[in-house]
């Protein structure tokens, strides 16, 4: 009942997103998958691989980091990029950026609070670092589908 009530939130949520005509269902979609795969991988790299982060080993565990890598993240991301772009001033879309990843690296920490997973050996600055790369393949992402659209309409 949990996971289709996110699901219905996250849809809804997209669809809003959709419906204010900034960025269109295609991009939504791939920056949303891009994301969600992206940090999927850091994920992995960081608990299995190098031992920074530990999940626990109960079911619920498991399904509370997969809905918050593979849901909240994404979702936030895709608004980032919304929101970005409708700002035109490079000063706003600077602020913008460090606001989002100083709430995204806020936002893992609460992860952490709540018992999502366990920092090991975490710096705060890996998470800002991490955040500004994801952020920052997102914007790419998104400015190469926007020229993607945009040659295939001429």
């Amino acid at each position: 009942m949990v996971i289709a009530t996110l699901f219905l939130i996250l849809f809804i949520f997209l669809f809003l997103i959709w419906r204010r005509n900034n960025l269109s269902l295609l991009e939504i979609l791939t920056i949303f998958g891009f994301v969600s795969t992206i940090n999927l991988n850091l994920s992995d790299i960081f608990i299995a691989n190098m031992k920074l982060l530990k999940i626990d080993k109960q079911q619920i565990a498991f399904w509370r980091l997969f809905i918050y890598q593979s849901f909240v993240i994404p979702v936030f991301i895709v608004l980032f990029i919304d929101l970005l772009s409708k700002r035109k001033a490079l000063i706003s879309k600077v602020s913008l950026f460090i606001f989002w990843v100083a709430l995204l690296t806020f936002l893992e920490y609460v992860a952490s609070w709540i018992g999502i997973f366990t920092f090991l050996k975490w710096h705060i600055s890996w998470s800002l670092i991490e955040w500004t790369c994801i952020v920052t393949l997102a914007i790419w992402c998104s400015r190469f589908l926007h020229y993607l659209l945009e040659k295939g309409v001429r």
